[in-house]
């Protein structure tokens, strides 16, 4: 997977990573193909403060392309009633 890291030797205190590891995610949670993302003025900070690979980006779009794996019987809070 793709991404930026922190890395205090990188130009702005950034590197490309190609080698990130494929998120999993759990059982309550969707995984989301990522189209475009920003870094916002809280994650500017934190990169100086977390130089080794923390992964700013929390302002995303993209579309989702496996939803929540919810125990039988349930739905996510979401969800309209049937």
């Amino acid at each position: 997977m793709l991404g930026f890291v922190t890395d205090p030797g990188g130009r702005a205190g950034l590197r490309r990573a190609r080698d990130l590891p494929e998120p999993v995610p759990a059982p309550h949670e969707f995984l989301l193909d990522v189209r475009g993302y920003a870094v916002n003025a809280g994650e500017l900070r934190l990169i100086w403060r977390r130089p080794n690979g923390f992964r700013p980006g929390q302002n995303v779009t993209g579309s989702c392309c496996e939803p929540p794996r919810m125990a039988a019987g349930r739905r996510p809070a979401h969800a309209s009633p049937r």
